[in-house]
């Protein structure tokens, strides 16, 4: 679960962080919003996460997972995870034709990410006193929620989702 989510949000910032730079052309010959390229990135990247997130719940229920009244929380949880990666996506698209050797560096830091988050680990697992620090990452909030509902039947901890969905609504007003 945390691997699906993880990579979601990974393809959401790479294919958003190149859409201006590769359209570039685009650009120059007609009108087009800035704020489109990385939009059609992450949605192209979000109707392919959804097949993979049928799969999931699939292969979940296979394994004796069933769905509960916690899976009507996905909407919610697709739908704030959409908004981050797109916030992200954007403020990296808007940098890199400015400074392009950045890339380097946020495809370091996202796989630096993939460890941080709890992907191959349950975030309850890390001792009490460094949880406060792990969960400052939205990305394992998003993770554990989405772990929660799937996996546990548990209905995600709202406020650090909240959260997320207002940095990301303020910084995306802000792009």
């Amino acid at each position: 679960t945390g691997l699906v989510i993880y990579r979601w949000f990974d393809t959401n910032v790479r294919s958003a962080m190149e859409s201006i730079a590769k359209n570039a052309n685009l650009m120059q010959q007609l009108y087009v919003p800035k704020y489109a390229f990385p939009l059609a990135a992450t949605v192209a990247s979000t109707i392919k996460f959804l097949l993979v997130l049928g799969l999931l719940a699939v292969f979940l229920v296979s394994q004796g997972h069933s769905p509960n009244i916690t899976w009507l929380a996905l909407p919610g949880l697709i739908g704030i995870e959409f908004l981050f990666s797109l916030f992200i996506g954007t403020l990296t698209a808007l940098v890199i034709p400015f400074l392009p050797d950045l890339r380097i560096l946020i495809s370091n830091g996202l796989m630096l990410l993939l460890f941080l988050s709890g992907v191959f680990y349950d975030g309850a697992s890390i001792p009490e006193p460094w949880q406060t620090y792990f969960f400052l990452n939205p990305l394992a909030v998003l993770i554990q929620a989405f772990r929660h509902v799937l996996i546990d039947g548990q209905w995600p901890h709202w406020g650090a989702l909240l959260i997320i969905l207002a940095v990301s609504l303020a910084g995306l007003a802000a792009t």
